[in-house]
């Protein structure tokens, strides 16, 4: 009986200083509700503290009052919320022995088994405690409630009463109005809207008059929402090359903290899960991911094409089973590139394809995407990738012949992917299996270009030399290595032997002291493989050359744009008349001797016409020049000298020449290249004396 007599000792105690009775004696009228349970429980407790039996509450806002009856008085008990699992009561099963020994009150004991109101912040000598002790968690929107209780006995509270209590939200003071006084030792806060959404730390302060404020006690408060009242947004899964799956979605955001959980299964409706398949790791589903492979515990199911989703969530609010997902995991799978991709049976314009596709993947319908291009060249500037209609291919392909390629011994690039047949979007492609080939030499198809009148000659009085000009061909057309030119004259009728330039430019050749007759010059593009066919030009004889075109004027517009004009009016040639005019125009990376030594291009115009606007690249040099064309003969390439800037009038004037010297004259000489049309000009001429020649200077 010793251990009885001190427990009824203990109680004894706790209804001496504060019973039922009393306590609502003296407050009656003060404080209804759940702050009335809260406030007598908390001066009970208060009571009884030294001797470890408690009655405390999880949420004031939440206390009951259950009445027991019995034939003295009542007694009113308050339990403690599960959800906050704080403590353990024990509940007095034999009440009527209890009756027995203490007939006036019924007792209910109450015994802490963790963290209780006198462990607050784990401070050793505390000067009191609130109600709900530790963290609370609280729906958005809903009554937030904090009893704080002085201990009267403590020292740090002598002189101070509850009218000195304040509350403190991070550091910054709760409002007055959301402060109530309940009794001398009893101070609550309470807000009708838990809000904003967050984590924040409630600090209770003993704030006296003229003194250091004094921690009380500190709830951390978390503000949020039941699991049913957020959603899970952004769910996806992927599986690289069905060796396994990763599922991620976005977990919404919480101040409470919630738990998730994951699992799928397949089949029929009926039978979806019964045995789902749960996530291996079930901590990941917290952070919004889980992860299934060949390893994991459930494994992964690569053969299974949909899979039904579930995810649970739950805390201290409730918990929540969101809406199914169905996810088709063949749609979503990044696979792995084709294997050993290569080429064989190469010809000048096509290679015949071979690769494989890992049997595991025989299950999964696929789709393939096969590109090509050739190296960057004149004649595909675009450097853009072809793609070939694979509509019929399946996964059982393994081959392809890639035909109608148009450059000979020219480098491909090809690439091959795979996906899933039902994925969709540019992302859902594999990396690119590639391979490199160059296809099969063969002779030049076509010569050079060589447009009328596309020669110029250099005449002397028995002799003439004859630069002849072509387009040179973009190397995408030279079909084969050692690729050069061959250009021969052979003198129209006579049996001499062909010349021939032994060493033709890329876009010129030079025949040297020809005779006055007329010459067929032939041009052949060759390469190691072999020779074209010609492109042939005609140089008349002397006394049938069209006249030259004359005055001919360059003017530089803006943007690259340059505009050729020339005097169309000029003598008949034997009994024919001009028919056409060649304008010619030359891109070179640089000035030289010769006018045209880099691409040259050319267009024929009318005789009606002695004009052309002509369209440049920037940062280019380019010379210009015209052709006249009289039935099969041509005057061949006059260049252009004169060159007009925008609005110019007139040309360059050249360094003047001294003619002639005498005591109170000079005689000088100067040329100027163009005069836009002007029959006549006026000159302005200065000039100054000097101390020497080699002190230039003006005096």
């Amino acid at each position: 009986m010793a251990s009885d007599d001190k427990t009824m000792d203990e109680v004894v105690r706790v209804s001496a200083a504060h019973s039922e009775t009393e306590v609502s004696k003296q407050y009656a009228g003060e404080v209804e509700g759940p702050a009335k349970g809260a406030l007598q429980e908390a001066n009970r407790g208060r009571a009884v503290q030294n001797s470890r039996v408690v009655a405390l509450s999880g949420s004031p806002a939440l206390l009951k009052e259950q009445p027991y009856s019995d034939r003295s008085e009542q007694l009113v008990a308050y339990v403690l919320p599960t959800a906050f699992k704080y403590c353990y009561v024990w509940f007095a099963e034999d009440m009527r022995h209890l009756t027995m020994l203490w007939p006036s009150v019924l007792v209910i004991l109450v015994a802490t088994a963790c963290a209780s109101a006198d462990n607050c912040m784990q401070l050793q000598d505390k000067p009191g405690y609130t109600v709900p002790p530790g963290d609370i968690s609280v729906e958005y929107g809903k009554p937030l409630e904090i009893l704080c209780v002085l201990d009267a006995e403590h020292k740090a509270t002598a002189g101070s009463n509850a009218s000195d209590i304040a509350f403190e939200r991070n550091g910054s003071p709760v409002p007055s109005k959301n402060v109530q006084v309940v009794n001398s030792t009893t101070a609550r806060l309470y807000m009708e809207h838990a809000e904003p959404a967050g984590n924040a730390y409630y600090y209770c302060l003993l704030k006296p008059s003229g003194r250091e404020p004094t921690t009380v006690c500190m709830n951390r408060v978390d503000v949020g929402y039941p699991p049913g009242d957020l959603k899970i947004e952004n769910f996806t899964c992927v599986s690289r090359h069905l060796k396994n799956l990763n599922c991620t979605w976005q977990v919404p955001e919480n101040p409470i903290k919630t738990t998730y959980s994951i699992s799928y299964t397949y089949g029929l409706p009926e039978t979806r899960y019964l045995n789902g398949v749960k996530c291996p790791d079930k901590n990941s589903p917290n952070f919004g991911y889980c992860y299934w492979d060949g390893k994991t515990d459930p494994l992964y199911r690569e053969k299974d094409e949909t899979y039904y989703f579930k995810i649970s969530a739950e805390n201290v609010l409730g918990n929540h089973t969101f809406e199914e997902i169905e996810f088709n995991q063949w749609a979503h799978a990044l696979l792995d590139k084709p294997e050993f991709l290569n080429g064989s049976s190469k010809t000048t314009s096509s290679v015949y394809l071979h690769w494989q596709i890992d049997p595991n993947l025989k299950p999964l319908p696929l789709k393939y995407k096969l590109l090509y291009k050739s190296e960057t060249s004149e004649c595909d500037t675009t450097d853009e990738w072809k793609q070939v209609d694979t509509s019929d291919f399946n996964w059982k392909r393994s081959s392809f012949n890639l035909t109608d390629l148009p450059y000979a011994n020219f480098l491909y690039d090809v690439r091959l992917y795979i996906a899933p047949a039902k994925a969709k979007g540019d992302d859902v492609w594999s990396e690119p299996a590639t391979f490199t080939f160059r296809t099969e030499p063969m002779p030049p198809t076509s010569p050079p270009d060589l447009a009328p009148g596309s020669f110029q000659v250099i005449g002397k009085e028995s002799t003439r030399d004859v630069l002849i000009f072509w387009k040179r061909l973009p190397r995408c057309r030279e079909n084969g290595d050692d690729f050069r030119y061959k250009v021969v004259a052979k003198e129209v009728g006579t049996a001499k032997p062909e010349l021939e330039d032994p060493q033709p430019k890329s876009s010129y050749a030079r025949f040297s002291n020809l005779s006055l007759n007329a010459y067929e010059v032939s041009v052949y593009a060759v390469n190691k493989e072999g020779s074209s066919k010609p492109a042939v030009i005609l140089i008349p004889e002397k006394v049938r050359t069209p006249p030259q075109a004359s005055r001919i004027v360059t003017v530089v517009k803006e943007n690259g744009v340059v505009q050729l004009n020339w005097d169309r009016a000029f003598p008949e040639v034997g009994t024919k008349k001009a028919e056409t005019f060649t304008v010619f125009w030359c891109q070179n990376e640089q000035l030289t001797s010769v006018h045209c030594s880099g691409l040259l291009n050319s267009a024929v115009v009318s005789s009606e016409k002695a004009e052309a606007t002509i369209q440049t690249r920037p940062g280019k040099v380019y010379e210009f020049g015209v052709a006249v064309n009289a039935g099969n003969a041509s005057s061949g390439i006059t260049w252009v000298t004169c060159t007009l800037r925008p609005d110019s009038v007139y040309g360059r004037v050249s360094m003047p020449i001294v003619l002639k010297t005498a005591a109170t004259f000079l005689e000088i000489s100067f040329k100027v290249d163009c005069l836009n049309g002007l029959k006549s000009a006026h000159y302005q001429v200065q000039y100054c004396a000097i101390d020497g020649p080699t002190k230039p200077e003006c005096r």
